[in-house]
């Protein structure tokens, strides 16, 4: 991957326990992500954190310090889009192929875990903490889940069409093809930052 990422590549870290993700951008704009346990957060991404630990009790605080960084997408338009949608409440769930947890060596999300979900320009928009995650092939994806990602019309022929244009990208960026029986893990969570 590392020969598709333009110059201006940025890193991000919250704490000693997460995850970074270095960002290029393809000369057509599409994102390209590579994770390093590594990487910094921005000063602007981590005095978001702080302030968001700050409203939790000491317990709380210790298992939010495992905050990760990242956005929704692969281009500006959507990210940007998905970032509001979240922040608003409508955007309450995502998904991932497979696939890409396990040739970019990425953590699955987990019940429990926080995420600082960020804009295109890498901007701090809110906090969510994941609340469900499951398994399913992309041709078995429900009409409730397609609702709960939040995105265009809701309806599940909207979802199966953008997503199936989305993960045609995505499998080709990672040397694979896409297929709708391909597994997807299929994450729902929730806004706790800012309320």
């Amino acid at each position: 991957m590392a020969s598709f990422f333009a110059s201006e590549a940025r890193s991000y870290r919250g704490s000693d326990n997460c995850r970074g993700a270095l960002i290029g951008r393809l000369a057509n704009g599409m994102a390209v992500r590579q994770y390093d346990e590594t990487l910094d957060m921005t000063p602007q991404q981590q005095a978001f954190v702080e302030r968001f630990l700050a409203t939790l009790d000491k317990p709380e605080r210790r298992r939010a310090s495992a905050i990760q960084v990242d956005f929704f997408c692969d281009n500006q338009t959507d990210t940007d889009e998905c970032a509001r949608l979240v922040d608003q409440g409508i955007k309450r769930a995502s998904c991932d192929l497979m696939a890409a947890y396990e040739i970019e060596g990425r953590d699955k999300p987990a019940p429990g875990a926080f995420t600082l979900v960020v804009d295109w320009a890498q901007n701090p928009v809110c906090v969510i903490v994941t609340t469900q995650v499951e398994v399913a092939p992309f041709d078995q994806v429900s009409a409730e889940f397609a609702y709960r990602e939040g995105e265009g019309d809701r309806s599940l022929a909207q979802w199966r069409e953008t997503h199936r244009r989305y993960f045609e990208r995505a499998a080709s960026q990672l040397g694979i093809s896409f297929s709708p029986q391909d597994l997807l893990l299929l994450e729902q969570f929730e806004k706790v930052y800012p309320r």
